[in-house]
């Protein structure tokens, strides 16, 4: 019985003959090399822009395989369909290993492959979002200052929507990384196309950010009760170890919750299997994602201070495509410099894998 299943790049619904589940060939539509899946298992689904669930889809857990991976986990999980369908389908997410120096050596490729795109929208979302951000403060100000409590309240206002604004335009420029990360062709257009995802990354990222405040909280609060008892020389040690832990407790909470942004744009989950996926996919990546945000932050801000900020140019688009490759790597698919230079052994036999192209349900 012939093996139907959709190909992983570009969402085909693909054809091959009995017995070749395991073997690799190239998508006679895309050119993309895929493994042929266990005959047991059913076609992709391939939603169209329209099938999308605007609140996200719940995750499933299964088994697969897949060679092309060098960083492979054998543990799958599938999770919505992709904001980028049907130009691409992502395969899934693979809880994957990360190394420091594939991830820094990686993104640098891509990088000086597509710098020019890159530094263009980095450079054209940091003036938008200044600008937004200034016009917000600005609003705020004035309004306070002529009108009152209402105008305060208007003002106050002014200052979320320009806030909101903001994310909107991150949550593009995301998209465009994620994309050029992929080896997609990314567009400048991406950077207006983040509306399906802002309800999700807001609510997302206020739980995020109260999860942050919940730690200090627990952390600072016998420093608080010490203080109340004026007992203060325990209370000043109490603070200092407080946030001692505090900064700890909230550095390993944001290692483990960070790529919640990325999945619920790239994999079009819902608030909470956002965060459920992102605690999975960074189980032994935490200490390696750390340290990577850790220096590349300082080396990139030693290069702008060095540079009297000229070197922001540079850095802007680079940590912008970091990490989306991290997370890429993450959750184990294939990056544009692995696609592009990889080299995939061809099945045992060559005609062992004949390609037909299934009609579309």
């Amino acid at each position: 019985m012939p093996i139907e299943f959709r190909c992983a790049q570009c969402g085909k619904l693909l054809r091959t003959p009995d017995g070749t589940s395991g073997q690799q060939a190239k998508c006679p539509a895309c050119g993309a090399v895929v493994a042929v899946p266990d005959a047991s298992h059913p076609p992709m689904p391939n939603p169209g822009p329209g099938g999308r669930d605007p609140f996200g889809a719940a995750s499933d857990y299964g088994d697969a395989s897949d060679s092309m991976n060098p960083y492979q986990a054998p543990a799958e999980i599938t999770s919505g369909a992709s904001p980028f369908q049907p130009a691409f389908a992502t395969g899934g997410v693979r809880p994957t290993r990360i190394e420091f120096g594939e991830v820094l050596s990686q993104t640098w490729r891509i990088f000086t492959e597509h710098w020019g795109m890159c530094l263009g929208v980095a450079v054209v979302c940091f003036i938008i979002n200044f600008a937004a951000g200034q016009l917000g403060q600005i609003s705020m100000n004035f309004l306070t200052a002529i009108g009152g409590i209402g105008g305060a309240v208007a003002g106050i206002g002014c200052y979320v929507a320009a806030q909101i604004f903001g994310l909107w335009i991150n949550i593009g420029e995301t998209i465009f990384f994620i994309k050029t990360a992929r080896g997609q062709s990314g567009e400048f257009s991406d950077i207006f196309a983040g509306g399906a995802y802002l309800l999700r990354v807001l609510g997302a990222g206020i739980l995020f950010v109260l999860g942050i405040l919940v730690i200090y909280v627990v952390c600072l609060a016998p420093a608080g009760v010490l203080a109340l008892v004026e007992a203060e020389e325990a209370a000043v040690v109490a603070l200092i170890v407080g946030l001692l832990i505090g900064v700890i407790g909230g550095a390993i909470f944001s290692m483990t919750f960070f790529p919640y942004y990325y999945l619920i744009i790239d994999q079009n989950l819902g608030v909470i299997d956002s965060f459920s996926v992102a605690r999975t996919v960074t189980v032994g990546n935490r200490l390696t994602a750390f340290a990577l945000i850790l220096c590349t932050s300082i080396i990139c801000g030693l290069i702008t201070l060095c540079t009297c900020g000229i070197g922001l140019l540079g850095v802007l688009p680079y940590i912008a495509l970091l990490y989306p490759v991290i997370y890429l790597m993450m959750i184990g698919q294939p990056t544009a410099a692995q696609r592009f230079s990889q080299a995939v052994p061809a099945p045992a036999s060559p005609d062992a894998v004949q390609w037909s192209q299934g009609d579309e349900p």
